[in-house]
C-alpha cells in the first residue's frame, strides 16, 4: 500500500465517509477493502441476513468468493457511493480486492466509488 493518509469523518453524502487527507495523485492505490473471504454461498446467506438489518459489507471477490468487510473490516467500508462521479476505481487481483484514484484527489475531499459494478481486474498490479 502506498501509506496515504486518510481519516473517517462526517459525510454530507451518508453518515460517515473516507476523506482523503492530502493530496493524492491519479492512478495511486490508496487502501485494500479487507474482511473474511466467504464462499459465495456462505455470502448469499448472510447478504440475506444484512439486508433484513438494512447494513451490508459484502464485496464480490470472485467468481467463488466475497469479501465480508463486517468481520475484519477496515477503514474502506468508509467510501460512499457516487455512481455519476466516483474518483476511485475497485480493482481486484489475487491478493485481495484494491482501491484506485481515477483522478487527482484535493486535500479534504470525499472518496467515493460506484458499487454498481464488479471490480476490474488491472492489466498490470503494482
Amino acid at each position: 500500500m502506498s501509506g496515504v493518509k486518510l481519516s473517517v469523518r462526517q459525510s454530507k453524502t451518508h453518515g460517515r465517509g473516507l476523506f482523503a487527507d492530502q493530496h493524492i495523485p491519479q492512478g495511486t492505490t490508496i487502501i485494500q477493502y479487507t474482511g473474511q473471504k466467504i464462499p459465495k454461498k456462505e455470502g448469499r446467506r448472510r447478504e440475506r441476513f444484512y439486508e433484513s438489518i438494512g447494513y451490508c459489507l459484502l464485496f464480490n471477490f470472485d467468481d467463488k468468493h466475497d469479501i465480508d468487510a463486517i468481520v475484519g473490516g477496515n477503514e474502506s467500508i468508509y467510501i460512499n457511493h457516487k455512481s455519476r462521479q466516483p474518483n476511485l476505481q475497485a480493482l481486484v487481483d489475487e491478493t485481495g480486492i484494491w482501491f484506485e484514484t481515477l483522478r487527482d484527489i484535493k486535500r479534504g475531499e470525499e472518496l467515493f466509488f460506484n458499487y454498481g459494478f464488479k471490480p476490474e481486474k488491472p492489466k498490470k498490479f503494482v
